[in-house]
């Protein structure tokens, strides 16, 4: 498939639901396998056969909020509504994967709340400051070793009384007679 074609998307709200349940059993099954959580003692955790939990793994179906939540509990984690808008009221595109959203989650440091998000905020701005300064720093010591090669090759050039061409291909002392 090239980069121009896009994949299409049953624009319904039955797909979108299933995409939805199917990206919450996708993310269940990693979860048990991370902790080492089979069928047999997910079944037992709700109160459910292992066909139940194999049915659901393999056809998720319509979950209700309340399963999901206590599904989730069951694999030791928590279960998120989040509404965005991606600007495609007509549902063209599929949703956004819950997975996005976890590892940027991860990448700002896991907040929990406003507090959390502004404490990130002004950490990544302090960062920003020092890489900043820095950078400015490094231009400034770029700045006065350029000047110094600059003074020498004058001094050399006017003791000598010779004339002469600076090469400045490659920013070493690289100068030789002029023609």
């Amino acid at each position: 498939m090239s980069n121009n074609q896009q994949i299409q998307w049953p624009n319904d709200l039955k797909s979108f639901r299933y995409q939805i349940t199917f990206d919450f059993v996708t993310s269940l099954s990693h979860r048990m396998k991370l902790k080492n959580i089979t069928q047999k003692k997910l079944a037992q955790k709700l109160g459910v056969t292992e066909g139940r939990i194999s049915q659901v793994i393999n056809n998720p179906g319509n979950f209700t909020l309340q399963s999901m939540v206590e599904w989730a509990h069951a694999v030791e984690m928590k279960p998120s509504v989040i509404l965005y808008d991606d600007k495609d009221p007509n549902y063209q595109k599929p949703p956004v994967y819950a997975d996005a959203f976890v590892q940027l989650w991860d990448i700002h440091g896991k907040p929990h709340n406003f507090g959390d998000i502004q404490a990130i905020r002004d950490l990544c701005s302090q960062c920003e400051r020092r890489i900043n300064l820095s950078l400015d720093m490094q231009d400034l010591e770029q700045t006065v070793k350029h000047k110094a090669r600059s003074v020498k090759i004058e001094k050399e050039r006017n003791i000598s009384g010779e004339k002469w061409k600076i090469n400045p291909h490659d920013g070493k002392d690289d100068y030789s007679q002029a023609a």
